[in-house]
C-alpha cells in the first residue's frame, strides 16, 4: 500500500511587539541544559511552534502540564540597568468553563 508522507515542520514563534501572544496546546517541555535554553511546543489550528524559553518564561511554564491550553503573551522588555534587558511575559492556562445551571441553595448569602 503506497503511504502518501507529510513533513513536520516547527515554526518558531518570536514575538516583536509588546502584546504579541501565542495561543495554543503546550505539547511539549524540554528543560534547559548547559548548552542550551528550555523549549516550549505550542499547537495551534496555525501550526507547530518552538517557543524559546527564558528566566522569566521558564519560571511560569514549571506551573504548566503538558496538554494545557495555554496563552503566552509578551510583555516588553524590562530594563536591568548596565545595558542589559530582560523579557518579560504573561503565561495563562485555560480553565473548563461549565454550562451547567447554578442551584440557587447553592450561593452562599451575603453577609
Amino acid at each position: 500500500m503506497d503511504k502518501k508522507w507529510k513533513k513536520i515542520e516547527s515554526k518558531m514563534w518570536k514575538p516583536e511587539n509588546d502584546g504579541d501572544s501565542i495561543e495554543g496546546v503546550l505539547i511539549n517541555k524540554e528543560p534547559k541544559t548547559e548548552e542550551i535554553g528550555a523549549k516550549y511546543t505550542v499547537q495551534n489550528k496555525e501550526g507547530t511552534f518552538l517557543v524559546w524559553g527564558s528566566a522569566v518564561l521558564d519560571d511560569k511554564m514549571q506551573q504548566v502540564g503538558v496538554g494545557s491550553e495555554i496563552r503566552i503573551t509578551f510583555e516588553g522588555k524590562k530594563s536591568l540597568g548596565k545595558g542589559k534587558t530582560l523579557n518579560q511575559y504573561e503565561v495563562e492556562v485555560a480553565e473548563k468553563v461549565t454550562d451547567a445551571p447554578v442551584d440557587v441553595e447553592d450561593i452562599p448569602d451575603a453577609e
